[in-house]
């Protein structure tokens, strides 16, 4: 298992903000908040797998599942919800190592340049998949064109040519 010290860590930051002991087994509002908080936190941040995470809390992996999926609608309605999980997310993150503190302007300046950064990859990725349509046509129409050149004679294909350019642009 992952690191236990950096576990209880997690829990006991979780119980001092919230005043209570997120390992019990009561299935209060508060209780669940809290726990889901700490499954969060230790799936994204230490990137366990939901059978370690159960196994923290003596739980399913399907709870586990559950919890996280319903955290984010918890967050969104629930103001009282939402600081305490930013409260305890900052706290926690705090007493991390590699924790740098950015300040908003940094984080601002930051948003800006992957959004930016982004929006260049998705133009470079839309003009690859033309391109590759692209190259998908000219391997299709140089067959045709190259079968066509051999049975048409040099002095007709000039006429041949003005036709096909009539009937494509009349398209």
């Amino acid at each position: 298992m992952h690191n236990k010290k950096t576990i209880e860590e997690i829990i006991s930051c979780i119980n001092d903000t919230m005043g209570i002991d997120i390992k019990d087994k009561s299935r209060k509002r508060q209780y669940v908040f809290g726990r889901s908080i700490a499954y969060t936190i230790m799936r994204v941040n230490m990137s366990l797998t939901l059978e370690q995470i159960a196994k923290v809390f003596n739980k399913n992996h399907a709870s586990i599942v559950h919890s996280l999926k319903e955290l984010p609608y918890i967050i969104k309605y629930d103001a009282d919800f939402k600081e305490l999980h930013d409260t305890i997310v900052y706290n926690w993150l705090e007493n991390v190592n590699n924790y740098t503190p950015v300040s908003g302007v940094e984080l601002k300046t930051r948003l800006k340049t992957m959004i930016k950064r982004n929006k260049s990859l998705h133009l470079e990725v839309e003009s690859l998949k033309i391109k590759g349509k692209q190259e998908k046509l000219i391997v299709k129409y140089s067959e045709i064109i190259d079968r066509i050149e051999h049975k048409i004679p040099d002095d007709e294909f000039d006429s041949f040519k003005k036709k096909i350019n009539t009937i494509l642009n009349g398209m």
